[in-house]
């Protein structure tokens, strides 16, 4: 069997065809390849419905009224997509929401969403809230927040990821809230996927693992709950 997360739909294909043609099970995990016959399965969060809360979220801490800013992170990337789709059906429900869609940055750090925020804050400094779609575009983005002489209380920073330095940050007020995709339960159930397929031959094509939502009002607490549990580091 083999365990992949692909950062790319269409360049593995070929690779896990051989696999398939060989009878290798594969599990795809956190993203997935754009052809479902290659693979045994697809374990993963639901990014499309992670997109949705955090859209959601911003909706919510803003009462329905104000101007959001989106900095993306790979193009193509599932991760990346089906959170755009999120984004879009909720901020485009609203009336009073007017959405600045921001660019795709092209990869996941602290100085590529510095500069993406720098950029857009240039040109947008009302901004009243700012989605990323990883914690660590979040991480630099707040700091580009704090050099552009805005009070970080004055706007939303919502992420992806819930590594320990997002946590802190939520827990401080840096960031606002983070959705912790939990990769050791994530990785536990690509596990489980594979003992059912051995053990009875056949799966589920697709197999969502649970995520946890943390803000700056509950992630004391449930960080104190989870590390007891382990189940979302």
């Amino acid at each position: 069997a083999l365990i992949v997360t692909p950062i790319d739909e269409e360049s593995l294909v070929p690779v896990l065809q051989q696999a398939s043609d060989q009878d290798v099970s594969v599990i795809t995990l956190g993203a997935t390849v754009s052809d479902p016959e290659v693979i045994t399965s697809f374990v993963a969060r639901d990014n499309l419905d992670i997109g949705r809360q955090k859209a959601q979220y911003v909706v919510d801490q803003l009462g329905g009224k104000g101007k959001v800013g989106i900095i993306h992170g790979i193009r193509g990337l599932t991760f990346t997509e089906e959170q755009a789709k999120g984004y879009e059906e909720i901020l485009g429900a609203e009336s009073g929401i007017e959405v600045v869609d921001g660019p795709y940055t092209g990869g996941f750090s602290a100085d590529l969403g510095l500069d993406a925020t720098a950029n857009m804050l240039t040109s947008n400094p009302d901004l009243n809230a700012i989605i990323y779609d990883n914690d660590d575009l979040a991480l630099g983005g707040a700091e580009a927040v704090r050099n552009a002489g805005i009070n970080l209380d004055d706007i939303v920073i919502v992420g992806t990821d819930g590594g320990e330095p997002a946590l802190d940050a939520v827990e401080d007020g840096t960031i606002d809230m983070t959705i912790s995709l939990c990769g050791f339960r994530e990785g536990s159930s690509a596990i489980d996927t594979l003992n059912t397929f051995f053990e009875d031959g056949e799966v589920e094509d697709r197999i969502v693992s649970e995520v946890e939502v943390f803000t700056t009002e509950n992630a004391a607490d449930k960080r104190a709950e989870l590390d007891q549990r382990i189940e979302c580091n």
